[in-house]
């Protein structure tokens, strides 16, 4: 995101676009993504975009194709204003991992946090406390798929807020900066 960009202000709420981002690899849960694509695409229309790569591409190209969801991969972006634009229209980054997965805080979610984009998390300890905590999204249960088809366009606002509120308090290049100095 860019420094003093308001957060977007309209949210097309017709359908359901996700992102994921980083890489296709042997941690992320491609079975338990590829469930809540398919909930969340039964409940309402949903279309996931895909940011990166890895030895799991395939496979998980194919699982999200499996969902009925529209899918676009973008491959490897790195480009922040590229990423800003693929990213304009989602409403949360997928930040799912298998559960032997022990991670205090992913960059995924810190680099969706800096596009403004809440997350559906399957992170333990700090990720998890600190979505339950600041509503930045939510942590995945069987009926996660459910209240996000039902999230108003006030209500994406709330959650866009509250992520840049916590990226800027805690994530800023400049925050952590100052918190190295100390």
């Amino acid at each position: 995101r860019f420094k003093n960009e308001p957060v977007c202000q309209n949210i097309d709420t017709s359908r359901i676009v996700l992102c994921y981002l980083g890489s296709v690899n042997n941690v992320i849960d491609i079975e338990r993504i590829e469930s809540f694509v398919k909930q969340l695409n039964l409940l309402k229309p949903c279309k996931v975009k895909v940011i990166g790569d890895g030895e799991k591409t395939d496979e998980f190209l194919c699982a999200l194709n499996r969902t009925g969801a529209e899918v676009k991969f973008h491959g490897n972006v790195y480009d922040s204003e590229k990423k800003s634009e693929i990213m304009s229209d989602c409403h949360f980054g997928l930040n799912i991992m298998k559960p032997s997965v022990c991670v205090a805080l992913t960059m995924k979610s810190i680099d969706y946090f800096s596009f403004d984009l809440p997350i559906i998390n399957t992170i333990s300890a700090d990720t998890f406390k600190l979505v339950d905590n600041e509503k930045i999204g939510f942590n995945l249960t069987d009926d996660t798929a459910k209240t996000v088809a039902s999230l108003s366009e006030r209500e994406l606002i709330s959650l866009r807020n509250n992520v840049r509120k916590v990226f800027d308090k805690e994530f800023d290049l400049s925050v952590v900066s100052s918190k190295l100095k100390n």
